[in-house]
């Protein structure tokens, strides 16, 4: 994609996680530059998920003395000077081609922990949530009822972030909230396929989740907040293991 003047650098980020290879184009005069750079690691934790591959393209007949941070254990491609592209090119759409094939993700393991992260205003849903999911089985998280005077509350927040599940409060006060906005875009690149299924957003009112959670699958509460009993069977049950009860019937026949 080509970003014009004034276009976010996310579009980049966004079409990355959409595709299965980042080629890091690095010369031997510059790879000292590319030791933070945010693509690579980006691409190292996707390729985590075995849904990409980052492959380095070193434009030098021999790697670089200084092998830019996260590529030496890659296997390179090299594109000598003077060289045409067609090899290089030929050679990234092979492995493109076979991360289409890649095999399906294992189905997402059960939960037992489960960390709340909402905008302050949400505190009572919270709250509420906790006692539903302490109820059903699980152990529910969340900074008001675990952390005591004195205690840092970003640096428990961030270490809440291994919980087995992290529910995203979405509602009208979630956007203006940037502490959040940083907690959940790191539960986020900590498992950016989904294939964990960690990070799961919660409709609260109609408020749109973020643009990167869109395609997950959320547990809508909103059909329910008139309903106890009903949003809470909702919330502990879209975290429980689905079991089947038999064959499904068959829907023809008149």
């Amino acid at each position: 994609m080509t970003l014009l003047p004034g276009d976010p650098w996310d579009e980049v980020h966004y079409d990355q996680r959409a595709s299965r290879v980042t080629a890091a184009l690095v010369a031997p005069d510059d790879a000292r530059d590319w030791y933070q750079n945010e693509d690579i690691v980006r691409g190292i934790a996707l390729a985590e998920e075995a849904r990409h591959k980052v492959v380095p393209v070193y434009l030098s007949a021999e790697a670089p003395d200084d092998v830019p941070y996260g590529l030496q254990r890659l296997t390179p491609l090299f594109w000598a000077p003077g060289a045409g592209p067609a090899e290089v090119v030929r050679a990234l759409r092979e492995v493109a081609e076979a991360m289409a094939e890649a095999p399906k993700p294992k189905p997402a393991p059960a939960a037992s922990t489960v960390f709340l992260l909402y905008a302050a205003p949400d505190l009572d849903w919270a709250m509420w949530m906790a006692d539903q999911l302490e109820a059903g089985g699980f152990s529910p998280r969340y900074a008001e009822a675990d952390l005591t005077a004195g205690q840092n509350r970003w640096l428990y927040a961030s270490g809440q972030l291994q919980a087995d599940r992290v529910l995203l409060l979405v509602s009208k006060h979630m956007p203006g909230d940037d502490e959040i906005a940083a907690l959940w875009t790191a539960a986020f690149d900590g498992d950016p396929a989904g294939h964990r299924a960690q990070l799961v957003p919660v409709l609260m009112d109609d408020t749109p989740p973020p643009r990167l959670l869109g395609p997950r699958k959320a547990i809508d509460l909103r059909p329910h907040l008139g309903d106890g009993e009903a949003a809470s069977a909702a919330l502990v049950g879209a975290l429980k293991p689905r079991k089947r009860k038999g064959p499904a019937p068959f829907p023809g026949g008149g």
